[in-house]
């Protein structure tokens, strides 16, 4: 036997071929159930990405059709959900069924999916709809299996605001039966300039277009809850002339055509009957407005030196809040003014 290094013959271990068979044998079980795994892993991974993908789409699909619900027409804007999808979409019945299918298809709803809907109460605010995709698969169809079903649905109920996350801070006069300040309330379309009066060394002007800042809950945030009578208030005004300069500031930034949603408020307080609100007061929130903004007069041109205006028309829009119970498929409860909100509700 030749020598190995230093001169010392080579010695075969004892069992060697034994250990590298078992190695062999081992290495041809386990890879393949290795490499299968892996595989089957891949295709769960297809299967559960399609799965979120299309729960997505689902549910920005079912979020904007609802938004159509209140009123048909406000289908052709605000409907950020679906880009370029939404857009031009004939308003009036069978609006929400219409803009729910193009938003999914905008999403990533494909031809060969199976859609059941969108269909829409009116009634109830909702609208639902379900969709079904084959997942092929890869790895598995060497066990027999050739594809997964993907079956997502989604259902978004829409509803008269009963809260407003990040509401803009403007008190304005709600109108309704027992108001003789304003009586008639208001109307989607109807056109005002609402004039800021000096709340600051003079006494309040009760009227239809009178405003003031409110204090919201946890600001910047401004959070307002629905509280009408008889109801504890809920908020309260914020005199000075630096806060309504804020908000016609805010205004300004916000730009013409911007909408926004605010709280309605009895600025005349014929409910607690006090007699009005002179300065700093608590108040009720009968509900809420959403209003288009139009020019902002800068402060001193309206009132005095603490007044100033803001010009709006009320539109029908879905605000950033809670639906009011009782306020589904509304958007004109406690004396709200096109101001809805919206939910998945499954």
């Amino acid at each position: 036997m030749k020598g190995g290094l230093l001169g010392r013959p080579f010695r075969k271990r004892p069992g060697s071929r034994r250990q590298w068979g078992q190695t062999f044998a081992f290495l041809a079980i386990g890879l393949p159930a290795f490499i299968g795994a892996m595989g089957l892993a891949t295709d769960a991974g297809m299967y559960y990405f399609n799965q979120y993908k299309l729960q997505m789409a689902v549910d920005s699909a079912v979020l904007a059709g609802a938004h159509c619900l209140p009123d048909g027409c406000s289908c052709k804007s605000g409907i950020s959900q679906c880009g370029s999808g939404g857009a031009g979409q004939a308003c009036g019945s069978g609006a929400a069924q219409t803009t729910a299918s193009s938003c999914a298809t905008y999403n990533g709803v494909q031809g060969g999916d199976s859609i059941t809907g969108p269909t829409a109460n009116a009634g109830a605010g909702t609208v639902t709809m379900t969709v079904q995709r084959n997942v092929p698969y890869y790895f598995a169809r060497l066990v027999g299996v050739t594809q997964g079903t993907v079956s997502v649905t989604a259902t978004a109920q829409i509803g008269s605001a009963g809260g407003l996350f990040n509401g803009l801070p403007l008190g304005l006069q709600y109108c309704g039966p027992g108001i003789t300040v304003c009586s008639s309330p208001y109307s989607v379309g109807q056109s005002l300039t609402f004039g800021a009066k000096k709340n600051t060394g003079g006494a309040w002007v009760s009227g239809s277009g009178d405003w003031s800042a409110l204090q919201g809950v946890a600001t910047p945030s401004n959070t307002f809850s629905s509280c009408p009578p008889p109801a504890a208030t809920c908020t309260s005004a914020n005199p000075g002339f630096d806060k309504i300069k804020n908000i016609i500031d805010e205004a300004n930034a916000l730009g013409a055509g911007a909408i926004v949603c605010v709280p309605m408020v009895d600025w005349s307080q014929q409910a607690l009957g006090t007699g009005g609100c002179n300065g700093s007061c608590n108040l009720n929130v009968y509900g809420f407005a959403a209003i288009q903004l139009g020019p902002a007069s800068p402060p001193g041109v309206n009132g005095g030196p603490d007044g100033s205006s803001i010009s709006a028309t009320f539109v029908n829009s879905v605000c950033s809040g809670t639906i009011a119970p009782g306020g589904a498929g509304s958007c004109t409860l406690n004396g709200n003014v096109g101001a809805c909100a919206e939910k998945l509700i499954s």
